[in-house]
């Protein structure tokens, strides 16, 4: 559940267009080679944050992406850039 703290902490987030990653580019590498993710291919990145990842994937592997997240600022950043 989630808490005003959490409030505070994700839409200081958002505005300054950060987003956690735990185990950052690496992570992300083995997601792709783990799921055979592939150009062409549509992912949908549930939690994507201010896009961060989403935006990685899309560039590097010429997949379409598709990102949701419960904090509208979230997406809102993500649509900015």
């Amino acid at each position: 559940m989630s808490t005003p703290a959490d409030s505070v902490y994700f839409d200081f987030q958002a505005a300054m267009g950060m987003t956690k990653h735990i185990g950052g580019a690496s992570a992300t590498d083995e997601l792709v080679r783990m799921c055979h993710i592939t150009p062409g291919q549509h992912v949908l990145d549930v939690g994507c944050g201010v896009g961060i990842t989403a935006r990685w994937l899309a560039e590097h592997t010429g997949v379409t992406v598709t990102g949701v997240d419960l904090r509208p600022a979230m997406i809102l950043r993500a649509r900015e850039d």
